[in-house]
């Protein structure tokens, strides 16, 4: 999979507003689906996006009310993109069909 760049975009969503966002992580917590580990290679573009990822993998243990981690995710989510499988099948959308964090060469996904 990759993620989709800039051009033709392939979800196009604007970021929720805070409130929505702390109610999607609320509720991904309740029903939280298997995470898949994945090897990561930057692609061009990369380096564009990369501290908006990176300073979400930044942010560890535990917090009250998830602020920090919804602070650190809306600019990711606010890139609208989306992640299309190299073989075919439909693409994902960031934070709607599933979660990706990416930390260092490591990507995690949760559908």
């Amino acid at each position: 999979m990759h993620v989709s760049e800039p051009g033709p975009v392939l979800l196009d969503a604007a970021a929720p507003d805070e409130k929505t966002a702390h109610a999607m992580m609320a509720a991904r917590a309740q029903r939280r689906p298997p995470t898949f580990l994945c090897r990561f290679l930057p692609c061009p573009g990369w380096e564009a996006v990369r501290t908006r990822f990176d300073a979400w993998s930044a942010l560890h243990g535990p917090e009250s009310d998830g602020s920090r981690t919804v602070h650190a995710i809306q600019p990711v989510m606010a890139l609208g993109r989306a992640l299309v499988p190299v073989g075919g099948g439909p693409p994902m959308g960031l934070f709607k069909e599933c979660v990706l964090r990416i930390d260092g060469g490591t990507a995690r996904l949760r559908r």
